[in-house]
């Protein structure tokens, strides 16, 4: 193997750490909040994300309405990522992390969904707005992302290998979703959704 491969591994690992480093951080000092209160954060995020759900959304009406509405579709990855995230101290903890039991494993990114779900049905009922199985797609993409490097993040320091080429491909997911919903909006006026609105 030549030098410069070597230099690139240990330059990509070095890499790796840094962002691993960086996120657990982050992630420890969503712990400092003692678990009888760890339901406040989620619950004030979903109360925000339902509040601005309510409003008839502006981001068609402004000039480059394209690449606002893919912003906008974007934001939902975004918006159901954090609400996953502030969802994960309310699991139990050791070792100054984390425990993902098997029940756990799918009852928080479930519960997240869930929440998705009645967002959209609630968009539905809102004049101006409209709910779509794209926006879900969306939602879905955003709190797998935060799934995905949540558990990733379980691993030793040492060990934590690719995750920044994790979060690059969380982050093409994501904009994938959106872009998608984008289009449809854009070709054929509202996503698709099942029930009557």
């Amino acid at each position: 193997m030549d030098s410069d491969s070597v230099d690139g591994e240990a330059l990509g690992s070095g890499s790796d750490q840094v962002w691993a480093g960086f996120l657990r951080r982050t992630g420890r000092a969503l712990l400092r909040l003692p678990r009888s209160l760890a339901w406040l954060p989620p619950l004030a995020w979903a109360g925000l994300i339902f509040a601005l759900s309510s409003f008839r959304a502006p981001l068609g009406e402004l000039p480059g309405s394209g690449a606002m509405a893919f912003l906008g579709n974007l934001a939902h990855a975004f918006e159901f990522g954090v609400l996953l995230l502030l969802l994960v101290p309310l699991l139990e903890r050791a070792n100054d992390w984390v425990v993902w039991n098997p029940g756990m494993t799918k009852l928080l990114p479930g519960a997240a969904f869930l929440f998705a779900i009645s967002d959209e049905v609630h968009q539905s009922r809102v004049p101006g707005r409209d709910a779509s199985l794209l926006d879900l797609c969306t939602d879905l993409a955003g709190i797998l992302s935060v799934y995905w490097v949540v558990r990733r993040l379980e691993r030793p320091t040492d060990e934590v290998i690719g995750v920044r080429t994790l979060l690059g491909r969380c982050l093409l997911l994501c904009c994938a979703c959106a872009l998608a919903a984008t289009i449809w909006g854009v070709v054929w006026d509202e996503g698709p959704w099942p029930f009557p609105h």
